[in-house]
């Protein structure tokens, strides 16, 4: 593309530049191609360095790369709501009084609840994403199957744009009521406050139809899994938490926690005190977050007692394999043996009845001699 533009007079450049370098709080390498007809393409000077550099005799140092501690700070506010995911719509679901989707298809179908339950059964498996800025994302996969489950096609009605709708429509009907909380732990000191909220889901719900990946590649539930895989494997770790508890502010230094996730874990320890029900001390390492990361409606695909079965069978065979053991399930290699128990008899046989006895006869003997030479003794003592 460059030679082209050259003939044409343009002066071009290309390379990689980073965000990061040009204080966006995002470590983001993108390709760009500069052209100008007018003066030399050269890149934008960056603004920002990693780690930053030292002012010299030419000019002043850059200063370091902006994380996202610095441009979202650390409202209580997110790590209230991160911590009532559980309460609101993380999980999900499709009853209830938090989502009522199955009353928004029915209302759009023209059908009560009831009757659209017999037609029809939504499907739905969902993962939890953590982002770098600390934020949780839910992906859903959401699907119109049969009354009879996944093998069984969708009435008529339940169209794409049926789904959508309704989608938008429950999510605007979600709301979950944090109280005011107040804590004073020293009446000598302010008590600690926090006003009542109503939390809801903001402007970024994205609801796209699943067609297919670009490729012509099929719908099959092994891509569908291999789309949402990739949201869950982002696990908090990914912002620069720990794994494990957190039981207070001390450690946030020593475990190297960064900036922004200290901020959160510190918040969550902060606030634990006014929303006890919420365990936010307990869930600090996970920043306030303690739903699954994965939910899924009962018959969306196979379950987790499946999975771990399948995960163990194959762990066996592969032991056996390492053994040199059979198959159990091989029936021409596997050697069956029969063996049974019959009655000998009880007792002594004639040899060890003998010997008994003759054991009985000694010690009987050795008992009477004993007290024979006891009774003498005494009587010489008396006679003196």
């Amino acid at each position: 593309m460059t030679r082209p533009s050259a003939s044409a007079g343009y002066s071009t450049w290309t390379g990689v530049l980073n965000a990061a370098d040009f204080g966006l709080a995002q470590t983001r390498r993108r390709a760009f191609l500069i052209a100008s007809r007018t003066r030399p393409a050269l890149p934008p000077e960056p603004t920002h360095a990693d780690g930053g550099t030292a002012a010299d005799l030419f000019g002043d140092g850059l200063p370091t790369w902006r994380t996202m501690g610095d441009v979202l700070g650390c409202p209580p506010g997110e790590v209230i709501t991160r911590g009532n995911h559980t309460t609101g719509g993380s999980r999900f679901p499709t009853t209830g009084p938090s989502w009522g989707l199955r009353r928004e298809i029915a209302k759009r179908a023209g059908l009560t609840q009831k009757a659209a339950k017999e037609q029809s059964r939504v499907s739905f498996g969902k993962v939890a994403e953590y982002q770098k800025r600390g934020a949780v994302h839910f992906h859903a996969v959401i699907r119109f199957d049969g009354p009879d489950g996944p093998d069984d096609p969708p009435p008529a009605w339940a169209t794409l744009v049926l789904l959508t709708d309704a989608i938008h429509a429950a999510a605007a009907r979600v709301e979950v009521d944090v109280p005011a909380a107040r804590y004073q732990p020293d009446p000598k000191k302010p008590a600690i406050t926090q006003p009542a909220r109503t939390l809801r889901w903001g402007t970024q719900l994205d609801v796209r139809p699943i067609r297919d990946f670009g490729d012509g590649e099929d719908i099959t539930e092994r891509a569908v899994a291999s789309y949402v895989a990739k949201y869950a494997t982002k696990a908090a770790e990914t912002t620069g938490t720990v794994d494990r508890r957190i039981g207070s502010k001390d450690a946030l230094a020593l475990l190297g926690v960064p900036d922004h996730p200290a901020r959160l874990i510190a918040a969550c320890l902060d606030l634990h005190a006014l929303y006890p029900d919420r365990k936010l001390r307990d869930w600090a390492h996970m920043l306030g977050f303690r739903g699954h990361f994965s939910t899924k409606s009962r018959r969306y695909s196979t379950t987790l007692g499946e999975l771990r079965q399948t995960r163990a069978d194959y762990r066996a065979a592969q032991q056996r394999a390492a053994l040199g053991l059979p198959d159990p399930d091989d029936e021409e290699a596997t050697a069956l043996t029969l063996a049974h128990w019959t009655y000998a008899s009880h007792g002594h046989t004639p040899g060890e009845s003998w010997l008994a006895a003759n054991i009985r006869r000694d010690i009987q003997h050795n008992r009477e001699s004993a007290r024979e030479e006891l009774a003498g003794g005494a009587v010489d003592e008396s006679d003196q």
